[in-house]
């Protein structure tokens, strides 16, 4: 029997009220952590640019790490969000297990990686100022130290999400944050320990995070699992549906570390400017990110379920919920761009060359959302290579892009932001088009069309 009006409005608002149920405490611990993040740039600005743009460029590594460690991140999330919408939940804990043992290999093999290469790795920037190489340098071996404290608390994240237990990342993550707000100025002004006062912070609040979803985990009889035999089809399974999305996250980041050698053409003002851009944005992906996991466990868990007709209403609320963020944050980096740059830096060219940055940014956020929301969507799917493949290529664009507009004396380092720009909106079209183009290729959606 077919739906009336009424009934079918009626679903869209009960997956509203699901997505939001989800999304929201994601999003507020993705807030929890630019805040964390944001906390460390007000304090460490304060030390001037050049502190900022040390932080700024040992940043890009930090975030290769969370980039890498998607290898097993993403696999474990996905395939415990299937198994619970089997509600087979001794599977959920194999899944757990496996995902223990996977991330804390990879954990400590990219930690040795960046402390034992973490000179090279700065000096390839070719910063021309050894003062900002010597604090990246010490931001970097000390921010390395806690990798396996960080990648743990990225998977206690994955398996509370997956479970639907959004509440319990967030609720975590606020202790957390209180615990780096007032390390951070005791570290860096009081003891003056400068940006590597602000590491140090960061990585004592991680700990004290992983200690407090350790005791909760064990609390629950559904996650709860101890070492035993491992399961190296299962461990495949998660390695296989976490290479694409790790893969496109490091090469993101190696596009973005190229992106920044040009950028440094115009000096540690530019690095600096793009470091607090990227924090600005991530009002944008922070938000979006939130929405990006929860419709990965609502669609996982409903692939899970063969509940096609759902799973595909879902999508539909969660691009629209997409679209609006996007709208938003597009209007505040348009309209008051000085003001929002004001807040990091204080020098006049500083401010000026950071509201140009956010003003042509400002006109990609709403394709970034399409293409975040829309990359969860498959990562449900379990197809994540589609995201991976798609985002590295077109990202990768970025770099002959950038190469080409900022040749043009009109631009110079514009030319840059617009590279930037102009990806992020061929990302989000040709994601949402290839999503639609998958939903009808696949088997199990032929006996559900879309609505």
């Amino acid at each position: 029997m077919k739906p009336d009006a009424s009934q079918d409005q009626n679903s869209y608002k009960s997956i509203f009220r699901v997505l939001m149920k989800l999304t929201l405490p994601i999003v507020g611990g993705s807030f929890l952590q630019m805040t964390y993040n944001f906390t460390d740039m007000i304090w460490v600005g304060k030390l001037g640019s050049d502190a900022v743009a040390a932080v700024g460029t040992a940043g890009f590594f930090t975030h290769m790490a969370w980039a890498f460690s998607s290898l097993a991140l993403v696999g474990t999330g996905v395939k415990i969000s299937h198994a619970v919408g089997r509600q087979d939940f001794t599977d959920a804990r194999a899944f757990i297990k496996n995902g223990f043992l996977t991330t804390w290999v990879l954990g400590l093999i990219f930690m040795l990686f960046l402390i034992l290469g973490s000179s090279p790795l700065i000096a390839f920037f070719k910063l021309n100022n050894t003062v900002v190489e010597g604090m990246a340098e010490n931001y970097l071996i000390i921010s390395a130290l806690g990798i396996l404290i960080s990648y743990t608390n990225y998977l206690f994240a994955a398996i509370f999400n997956a479970f639907g237990y959004t509440k319990i990342p967030f609720k975590t993550n606020m202790v957390g944050l209180g615990v780096n707000m007032v390390l951070d100025p005791l570290f860096i002004f009081v003891l003056k320990w400068g940006v590597e006062g602000a590491a140090i912070a960061t990585v004592i609040a991680q700990l004290v995070t992983v200690i407090i979803y350790w005791r909760r985990f064990l609390r629950e009889k559904d996650m709860k699992t101890f070492p035993g035999r491992v399961h190296l089809d299962r461990m495949w399974e998660v390695l296989r549906l976490g290479f694409p999305t790790a893969a496109q996250r490091v090469i993101f980041t190696f596009i973005a570390i190229m992106m920044a050698r040009i950028i440094a053409q115009w000096g540690a003002t530019a690095i600096a400017v793009q470091k607090v851009g990227l924090q600005l944005e991530s009002v944008t992906f922070m938000t979006v990110g939130g929405l990006h996991q929860a419709i990965t466990t609502f669609v996982g868990q409903k692939y899970g379920a063969k509940d096609w007709i759902q799973l595909k209403k879902g999508y539909n609320v969660a691009v629209g919920i997409g679209v609006m963020v996007g709208f938003l944050v597009s209007l505040l980096f348009m309209l008051i761009p000085e003001l929002l740059i004001s807040i990091f830096l204080k020098e006049a060219d500083s401010i000026a060359m950071g509201a140009q940055y956010l003003r042509i940014i400002g006109l990609s956020q709403i394709f970034m959302c399409m293409e975040m929301v829309t990359g969860g969507a498959m990562n449900g799917l379990g197809k994540t290579h589609i995201p991976a493949t798609l985002s590295v290529i077109l990202t990768g664009a970025r770099i002959p892009l950038a190469l080409w507009l900022s040749a043009m004396p009109a631009l110079g380092l514009d030319g840059v932001w617009w590279s930037i720009s102009l990806s992020s909106i061929a990302k989000g079209l040709v994601s949402v088009v290839a999503f639609y183009y998958l939903i009808k290729s696949m088997k199990e959606f032929q006996l559900s069309p879309l609505k």
